[in-house]
Parts: C-alpha cells; sequence; structure tokens
C-alpha cells in the first residue's frame, strides 16, 4: 500500500522530490 502511495504522491510532487523517496525507500 504504501508503495503505491509513493507512486501517486511521485505522480503530483517534482521528479527530484521523487528521486529522493526513491533513494529512501
Amino acid at each position: 500500500l504504501a508503495r503505491e502511495a509513493f507512486e501517486l504522491a511521485a505522480a503530483k510532487l517534482p521528479f527530484k522530490t521523487t528521486f529522493v523517496t526513491r533513494t529512501v525507500m
């Protein structure tokens, strides 16, 4: 569930934020 939520959030957030999120995961 969390992974899907992050993907949805990534679509709305900037690419840079998405990269940071993936790094944390």
